[in-house]
């Protein structure tokens, strides 16, 4: 049975400068770019923007799921297949939720906003990631969750 912690990757989207955890994760979290308002082709604001996630750990990660949340609501929950679909190993290759040992994915994240906030935008967003380790992996404790590191960055004007 594999153990379960949790890697909390807040993005605090209208601050800038690093947030940094005093407990050790596995995975480490970071923004490629400024996440980026775009008006999409479906008449609905996106939030879009890319996550590097590496594993510092001696064993491999399963990445469980992402929840973005803004505003006071949950605006993305990615799980299974869906979460899956997100993710890329650098250097190419197939949807995944794994993170090898000394790894990096990407994940790909599009928040669809829902129809009722127009084209407004929540002023920060956080997203928490969710990852198991093999069952005798070497972990603090095995049902505690741990936060993970991130960059944060500002949102990036409207793009149409």
């Amino acid at each position: 049975m594999a153990c379960v912690i949790a890697g909390v990757a807040a993005i605090a989207l209208a601050v800038s400068g690093p947030a940094m955890s005093s407990q050790p994760t596995a995975l480490q979290v970071a923004t490629v770019d400024s996440p980026e308002r775009v008006h999409g082709s479906d008449g609905r604001e996106h939030i879009v923007y890319d996550l590097v996630i590496t594993n510092s750990f001696t064993a491999e990660a399963t990445l469980t799921s992402l929840v973005v949340r803004g505003g006071g609501k949950k605006l993305l929950d990615l799980r299974g297949d869906e979460l899956a679909a997100a993710i890329r190993p650098f250097g190419g290759g197939g949807p995944t939720t794994r993170v090898g040992v000394s790894s990096s994915v990407v994940a790909f994240v599009d928040v669809v906003l829902p129809r009722s906030a127009r084209r407004e935008a929540p002023e920060r967003i956080h997203s928490r990631l969710s990852y198991t380790l093999p069952a005798g992996a070497p972990a603090r404790r095995s049902s505690e969750a741990i936060p993970s590191t991130l960059a944060c960055t500002s949102i990036g004007r409207r793009r149409s």
